[in-house]
């Protein structure tokens, strides 16, 4: 995975006064350059059996229910799933353990895991 990074430059004028016995003798003005380097949060991405799919930020130490709840909400809220139902997330074609946190289940950033319904239709 290669991170992204974007560099923010923050400019800033300093001025320093030299003090004497109470007297200012001196200033010095001084123009700081800071270079703060902003990455951007690791992702998984959560896809749907249909096909949709969103990015979700990856916090390792999130237990895998919570991580349902937020994507069930996201995808219900777009009108792409009946949030009345329950739904369970897999990875690699195995069902994951709500009480797991992603990390403990085995997820990493740039994962997919697919959001499914527990009950699958049945054909008939």
């Amino acid at each position: 995975m290669q991170e992204e990074r974007e560099e923010l430059i923050l400019k800033e004028t300093l001025t320093e006064e030299f003090i004497v016995d109470g007297a200012v003798i001196a200033e010095e003005t001084v123009n700081a350059e800071i270079e703060v380097e902003v990455r951007e949060a690791p992702e998984i991405t959560i896809v749907l059996t249909s096909g949709a799919e969103h990015n979700f930020v990856y916090h390792p130490k999130e237990q895998v229910a919570k991580l349902t709840d937020q994507a069930v909400k996201y995808f219900a809220s777009h009108g792409k799933l009946d949030p009345s139902k329950q739904y369970e997330l897999i990875f690699d074609g195995n069902k994951l353990q709500p009480r797991l946190t992603l990390a403990e289940a085995g997820v990493k950033p740039d994962d997919k895991l697919t959001l499914s319904p527990c009950e699958r239709p049945v054909d008939g």
